[in-house]
């Protein structure tokens, strides 16, 4: 669990230090309302959701992917449940 949380860490600052004016908006809550429909909903993954919703409007919703579906994972959600909830996180 270190791992996760260190590349937890290492999202948050990501998102954190961007100053770019996002472009599109994506969906921090449909990412978490999905969690809670199929009863995964923990901390960390609420806050993966909301990293991942940063990441997709500023950087780009590959990068945000790329982070959010070995983040959830970690967190040893399902790689199908991980894929739909990343997915949600960074559709506008």
């Amino acid at each position: 669990m270190r791992i996760l949380g260190v590349l937890s860490s290492i999202a948050t600052a990501v998102a954190a230090m961007l100053l770019a004016v996002p472009t599109a908006s994506a969906d921090t809550g449909a990412c978490v309302s999905y969690l809670e429909d199929i009863g995964q909903d923990t901390s960390a993954r609420v806050q993966i959701c909301a990293n991942t919703e940063t990441i997709g409007d500023t950087i780009s919703e590959e990068a945000a992917l790329a982070l959010c579906v070995p983040l959830m994972t970690a967190t040893l959600l399902p790689q199908p449940f991980a894929d739909r909830a990343c997915q949600l996180a960074v559709e506008p």
